[in-house]
């Protein structure tokens, strides 16, 4: 598995292009050599040993850096950008209770960004946390936005709702092939008004 090349000390902020010398820990944190002999070789993050990392001409496509494009794609609205991400036979799956529980392929990436935009024009996704393992990536991810157009049938509210998911991607030769997501749909509902929420117990 190649590793994600970051180009930035962790610590100094120094460019570090793939082709110069740096050190990483096993999770890939990324220090300059000053840095890291600041420290004794000893990651500042997960106190993981310090070492030299293999030097590249250019910088390699991971799961975990096509994971965040596509997070980036999604809070940009990219379209244009699906082809470079997602596989031709992309397949996702959502839970039941949303209103797209499956969706395949590119087109259907490129609805459904265009149907999140539509309802959410500010629509955003922030990763909180990634976990990458072989070739499945795991984000736990904010979505937030605020709703300036039908969605559900739910005519705009102009409310701000904010949207917690967690998505496992399956990663084939370079591009997002599958994704098996966990979204909070009630909570998205409830923000919007079109579900009363229970009052809490005395």
């Amino acid at each position: 598995m190649a590793l994600e090349m970051r180009t930035t000390c962790e610590k100094c902020g120094a460019s570090l292009a793939p082709d110069v010398e740096a050190f990483i820990c096993s999770y890939e944190c990324t220090f300059c050599p000053a840095c890291s002999a600041g420290m004794r070789h000893t990651c500042s993050n997960c106190g993981g040993e310090l070492l030299s990392r293999p030097r590249r001409r250019g910088t390699a496509v991971t799961p975990r850096t096509i994971v965040a494009r596509l997070h980036d794609v999604w809070t940009t609205g990219d379209v244009d950008s699906v082809d470079a991400v997602y596989a031709p036979d992309f397949v996702a799956h959502f839970p039941p209770s949303t209103e797209l529980p499956e969706r395949h392929g590119r087109d259907g990436v490129r609805r459904g960004i265009a149907r999140i935009k539509a309802a959410f024009p500010d629509w955003r996704e922030d990763v909180e946390e990634m976990i990458a393992e072989g070739n499945r990536v795991v984000t736990r991810y904010t979505s937030r936005g605020t709703h300036r157009g039908t969605f559900w049938g739910i005519a705009p509210t102009g409310a701000s709702v904010t949207v917690p998911e967690i998505s496992i991607y399956r990663v084939a030769h370079g591009r997002v092939a599958e994704q098996w997501c966990l979204v909070d749909e009630l909570g998205r509902m409830q923000q919007l008004g079109a579900v009363l929420t229970r009052p809490m117990a005395s």
